[in-house]
Parts: structure tokens; C-alpha cells; sequence
């Protein structure tokens, strides 16, 4: 049980490095995890461009939008952040 958590954990966090990498213009897909059986035989890792109507399997539609629905939640709070950092200033002039 403690390693199928692990193991999903890696999953995660391989495909937010991959999020990332695509996010910072270095590559244009992301590769998926669950489609192989390591993380570390990256050449058939199946490969879902960025504005593709299909991913290759529902479970990396799903970690996917897991992903940027985290991402919109920290920049939803960020935006917030900004907010309140514009009227303490304003107020101090």
C-alpha cells in the first residue's frame, strides 16, 4: 500500500516538472507517466501536445486538470496578494 502511494506520488510530481516545463516555454508536450511502467523509460512515454483535443489516457486528463486547478487556486490568491500590497500602498501616499 505505502508503495503504490509513493509510486503515485512520483507520478504527481513528475507531471507538474512536466506542467512546468511547458508552462516555461522549454518544451511543448507533456509527457505521461501512466501510459508506461517506470518514470524512467522516457522514450515511450506517449506524448500530449499542449493544444491537442485528446490526451492519451483519462488518468492523465485527470491529474492534469488537478494540476491547473491547483494552479488557478495559487493564482487566484496571488491576485489577492496583489491587492492588498496595491491599497496598503495607496494608502501610505
Amino acid at each position: 500500500m505505502i508503495d503504490e502511494k509513493k509510486a503515485a506520488q512520483e507520478k504527481l510530481e513528475f507531471m507538474q516538472r512536466e506542467y512546468w516545463r511547458v508552462n516555461n516555454g522549454k518544451q511543448r508536450y507533456l509527457r505521461c507517466p501512466y501510459c508506461v511502467t517506470s518514470i524512467g523509460n522516457t522514450k515511450l512515454m506517449h506524448r500530449n501536445f499542449v493544444n491537442c483535443p485528446q490526451f492519451c489516457c483519462p488518468t492523465f486528463a485527470r491529474a492534469l486538470k488537478a494540476i491547473l486547478d491547483r494552479q488557478d487556486e495559487v493564482d487566484k490568491a496571488a491576485q489577492a496578494a496583489r491587492n492588498i500590497v496595491r491599497i496598503m500602498k495607496a494608502v501610505e501616499n
